[in-house]
């Protein structure tokens, strides 16, 4: 027989048997007068462990038990990784204005620009002659101060009669040394001569000359004619020989 069925009889007859004697025991009692109890007897041995019983049902949820004191604080743990970006926010309300910064150093100087185009031609100033005094006008609608252009006379030379000639000249020419112009001069021989002023830079290819042609006779006198007829800003040097003088 199995050893572990045995053993399990034995533990069941070992649990019946009290039963078995109280009951044995009250039905003698009924026959009998009962005497006094008598002593209770030594505990009898432990019988062995019976076989596992089966699991039984679970019992209901116990109430909460009070909470426990806190526990020590632990190690910092690892960082983690860090997440992906989250979406750009909406734009938020713009500040107020902050206060004016310090100056900054001064930068360092930039490389020149590049040559702008030409402006138009313009009007050329007026002015008015008193002798051989120039007047300007200004801006305002005014007269400038007059200079006078003629320089001291003097002594008599055994140069070239154009020397004279430009030494005192007295005629619209003469507006060159005042406003500096760029200028030109051609003395085709001892009888003519022509002269030319213009805004600096002007080529001589270009139609922004004033040109004049000056002529001499064996008494001395002076006759300056101006090209297409007026002293205006509109000739070619370079067609000086060709051009009509009046």
């Amino acid at each position: 027989m199995n050893i572990r069925l045995i053993a399990a009889v034995l533990a069941a007859v070992k649990k019946k048997l009290p039963e078995i004697i109280r009951e044995e025991t009250a039905r003698a009692a009924a026959d009998l007068k009962t005497g006094p109890r008598g002593e209770t007897g030594q505990t009898g041995p432990q019988g062995e462990t019976g076989p596992q019983g089966e699991k039984g049902p679970q019992g209901e949820k116990g109430e909460q038990g009070p909470c426990g004191q806190r526990g020590l604080r632990g190690y910092k743990g690892v960082r983690g990784r860090d997440g992906q970006p989250g979406e750009i926010g909406p734009k938020g309300q713009q500040g107020e204005k902050g206060e004016k910064g310090e100056k900054g150093d001064r930068g360092e100087k930039g490389d020149p620009g590049p040559v702008g185009p030409r402006g138009e031609k313009g009007e050329k100033p007026k002015h008015k002659w008193t002798g051989t005094k120039l007047q300007f006008e200004n801006p305002d609608g005014t007269w400038g101060k007059p200079v006078d252009l003629q320089g001291p006379k003097g002594d008599p030379g055994g140069g070239s009669a154009w020397l004279a000639i430009l030494a005192s000249d007295s005629t619209a020419g003469s507006v060159v040394d005042a406003v500096k112009y760029a200028r030109r001069i051609d003395v085709v021989s001892d009888t003519i001569m022509y002269k030319a002023d213009a805004l600096p830079g002007t080529a001589d290819s270009a139609a922004g000359w004033r040109i004049s042609r000056i002529t001499t006779n064996a008494e001395g006198d002076v006759t300056e004619h101006w090209a297409g007829g007026a002293a205006e800003f509109n000739q070619v040097w370079d067609d000086r020989l060709t051009i009509s003088y009046s």
